[in-house]
């Protein structure tokens, strides 16, 4: 009942129904004011820290339900990565390039370049996985 409350709120007076999650930016924040988000998203990947994008969907259980572990991953990375979340309803077209079908889904970004995609909830230990393995090889090539 309070998903449904909030959805309607969100339709009606166009808040975030979805909630912020600490340590993690939405995408509609990312977005300037040509509300260009395709031209948005190749922003954030041509960043030099990795980017990290969860897809959501506002209503979504497991969505929700990974949310406190996507925000103890942030803050574990927060000098080193970036953490978005993109609402695959809103930025469709940004969902498309993926072929997203699965919620929760995860894709990391690494100097322009797909990482990884990883789908579902139960999956998510493999986003920190992945990121930690490419951050020390990083590390370990600087030092070289």
């Amino acid at each position: 009942m309070v998903v449904f409350i909030r959805l309607i709120l969100a339709i009606l007076i166009g808040i975030n129904a979805y909630g912020a999650i600490p340590g993690v930016t939405d995408f509609s924040r990312l977005i300037g004011p040509d509300h260009n988000s395709k031209k948005a998203f190749e922003q954030a990947i041509n960043s030099d820290k990795p980017l990290v994008i969860k897809f959501y969907l506002i209503g979504c259980g497991p969505c929700k339900a990974t949310d406190q572990a996507y925000a103890k991953m942030a803050n574990a990375f927060k000098d080193k990565a970036t953490f978005i979340t993109l609402d695959v309803i809103k930025y469709e077209e940004v969902a498309k390039l993926f072929n997203i079908k699965t919620l929760p889904s995860w894709v990391i970004f690494a100097k322009k370049k797909k990482l990884a995609f990883i789908k579902g909830s139960k999956n998510q230990a493999d986003v920190q996985k992945i990121l930690a393995q490419y951050l020390a090889q990083q590390s370990r090539n600087q030092t070289e």
